[in-house]
């Protein structure tokens, strides 16, 4: 019986200490796919995981490696039979897991990831793309939204601003007093604090921030290295359907829900949806001026 599932599948750049790991990759993938042995596993702290190189899609002019990744669950549901005995659900042989699908190419290193049950997909890739480097230095940077500061700034009007900022000493928190902002928020130093939780809002039905004075703050804690967080929730009057964006994270994802034939996505599905995500952010993954 099929059924709906919202997929995200989530961009990120690959980064490495080492810059030989984009062509010992490519290498090993090469060679696996050349051999029969296409899939293996590893362990870290006793989570088994699993994976199998579906293939090679053409997407872009180098190689772009198509990846399935299985966590191993430590816990999972009860089996129920029809006199309501509970029990555990025996397995004589594998094991119960989360499947993950990617796109890896270490050409542009780039990666496209989505779960095809449950679970960060991003993390468990990581996890496997180390396996395949010699110092396990593999950052996973997110695409951001390039645009999305001008998009937030030019709404007609704002419904909530939240920020939060993290000096490291008294230092910078002095520094940070001199400016116009901080005098706005001079209250932390008058309780001997070095981190700010902003929260500011119009909760009534019609009520909205101060639409100049906002995007004023908005810009000073946007060049402000200690804030790590800043979220702006607004609309435009035409449209009156509110967004909401962490402007220091602005994480760009696709999302498509999809109709899934058995309890989990299957190959052919996640393929269909990486293909897609791909192109709706190509130019973003290789560079190529918009």
């Amino acid at each position: 019986m099929s059924w709906n599932k919202k997929i995200t599948v989530n961009y990120h750049f690959i980064e490495s200490a080492r810059e030989d790991f984009f062509t010992d990759f490519e290498n090993s993938m090469t060679a696996l796919l050349k051999s029969t042995e296409t899939n293996g596993s590893f362990d870290i702290q006793d989570t088994i995981f699993s994976w199998n190189i579906i293939g090679v899609e053409d997407i872009t002019e180098m190689p772009t490696y198509f990846v399935s990744l299985v966590r191993k669950k430590d816990m999972w549901p009860v089996w129920i039979d029809d006199d309501n005995n509970i029990s555990e659900i025996n397995i004589d042989s594998g094991f119960l897991g989360d499947l993950y699908y990617a796109f890896i190419n270490p050409a542009n290193k780039f990666i496209l990831s989505m779960a095809g049950t449950t679970g960060s997909s991003s993390t468990a890739f990581k996890r496997f793309l180390n396996e395949f480097s010699k110092d396990a230095s593999i950052r996973l940077v997110p695409l951001f939204e390039e645009d999305i500061v001008k998009k937030t700034l030019s709404w007609d009007f704002y419904k909530r601003l939240t920020a939060s900022i993290n000096f490291p000493n008294e230092d910078e928190l002095s520094e940070f007093k001199m400016t116009k902002e901080g005098a706005l928020l001079g209250i932390i130093d008058e309780v001997g604090g070095l981190k700010i939780d902003l929260s500011i809002t119009a909760p009534r039905e019609k009520q909205v921030l101060h639409a100049t004075q906002t995007r004023d703050l908005v810009k000073a804690l946007l060049n402000n290295d200690y804030c790590n967080k800043l979220v702006l929730k607004g609309a435009d009057y035409e449209t009156e359907s509110l967004d909401e964006f962490d402007l220091k994270n602005a994480k760009i994802k696709y999302v498509e829900e999809i109709e899934v034939a058995d309890s989990f996505v299957s190959e052919r599905e996640a393929l269909l949806v990486l293909k897609k995500a791909f192109v709706d952010r190509n130019k973003e993954l290789l560079h190529i001026n918009i």
